[in-house]
């Protein structure tokens, strides 16, 4: 996976970045500092599941043989904007 990342690295934060209206944050995943990458999670804004699959899959580091996606719905406690 890792030579995969380094060859689709660029392309998919370009992706990213044209996308920042839907794909509020963005970043990979390891199990502990400096490890490596295990995967990633995104906070995506959209209508429907659906929808994110759509972005998902124009995602240029998104392959279906060698990645998968879990698409869960997230429930604030909170009625305020998310600041970070």
């Amino acid at each position: 996976m890792a030579a995969v990342r380094a060859a689709r690295q660029e392309a998919h934060f370009a992706f990213l970045r044209a996308r920042r209206d839907k794909i509020l944050i963005a970043g990979g995943l390891r199990p502990q500092p400096g490890a490596p990458f295990e995967g990633g999670l995104w906070i995506v804004e959209a209508e429907s599941r659906e929808a994110v699959m759509r972005i998902v899959a124009q995602d240029p580091s998104f392959d279906p043989s060698i990645r998968r996606v879990t698409i869960a719905n997230w429930g604030r406690p909170f009625p305020e904007p998310v600041t970070l």
